[in-house]
């Protein structure tokens, strides 16, 4: 299955999601989500599990539907507490899609965007 972001694409293959940018913005992305997991490492960020320069492969989340995202708000707010830099007007944080489900818990699959690349390229 292939997905296709504004900036990168994914090819979701058996248990990975494989992310390739497509743009300069989608290599600016997938630097700043490397630089994310490295700072951070743990959950709720979808884990990298391999890198071949800015293409980045993780293991594949699962959907969920959109009524149990807006039970799951609440967390966002403490998420955005925790890692104050994803909390700006287009943050992917508050988009249901970049969202999905590993081992039982809720991770965040896309976290490139930041406010000085969303003042750049949207």
């Amino acid at each position: 299955m292939i997905r296709f972001g504004s900036s990168r694409i994914v090819f979701l293959i058996g248990k990975w999601a494989i992310k390739i940018p497509v743009n300069k913005c989608g290599v600016e992305q997938s630097y700043q989500e490397i630089k994310t997991w490295n700072k951070y490492k743990s959950k709720p960020f979808n884990k990298i599990i391999y890198k071949l320069g800015v293409i980045t492969i993780h293991q594949r989340a699962n959907s969920f539907e959109l009524d149990l995202f807006n039970d799951f708000r609440n967390k966002i707010f403490e998420f955005e507490q925790i890692y104050p830099e994803l909390k700006f007007k287009r943050g992917d944080i508050y988009r249901h899609e970049n969202w999905g489900i590993v081992d039982g818990e809720f991770v965040i699959i896309d976290y490139g965007l930041n406010i000085d690349i969303e003042n750049k390229y949207y």
